[in-house]
């Protein structure tokens, strides 16, 4: 599976929870998020898309 798909399936999986807050972590080249979501879990992912992050309702000032 190809970064582009697995970003899009966690996106998918993540987006009806709901977001609660999230953090930017930028480090070099890279960013790291971490997703606090409705239901109490954690996720975390590296460097998401653009085009992800406006799925998501959230901002990329990152970017």
């Amino acid at each position: 599976m190809k970064k582009a798909e697995a970003e899009a399936k966690f996106v998918e999986e993540i987006k009806p929870i709901g977001i609660e807050k999230y953090a930017i972590v930028a480090e070099g080249r890279h960013e790291y998020w971490e997703f606090y979501l409705k239901n109490g879990t954690r996720r975390y992912w590296k460097d998401l898309s653009q085009e992800n992050a406006d799925k998501l309702g959230i901002a990329n000032d990152n970017k």
